[in-house]
């Protein structure tokens, strides 16, 4: 299993947890896979989703602004 494939686990298992109500084990999820290949724009517009779902909606601005540019 390659770095890539792993990342691609953690970002379904991190929709997986949003979608289950579960944004904190998300946030986590999503983190590991930006760890494993960072800058990833649909890991890192998933992970401001789950942030927003924490009520943290500066840090989700952030993170979309930052994709956007």
């Amino acid at each position: 299993m390659t770095g890539v494939d792993v990342m691609a686990i953690n970002n379904n298992l991190g929709t997986m947890f949003l979608r289950r109500g579960r944004p904190a084990d998300a946030v986590d999820r999503y983190l590991a896979a930006l760890r494993l290949s960072p800058g990833q724009p649909e890991v890192t517009c998933n992970l401001a989703n789950a942030l927003l779902h924490q009520g943290k909606p500066d840090e989700a601005e952030a993170l979309y602004r930052g994709v956007l540019a």
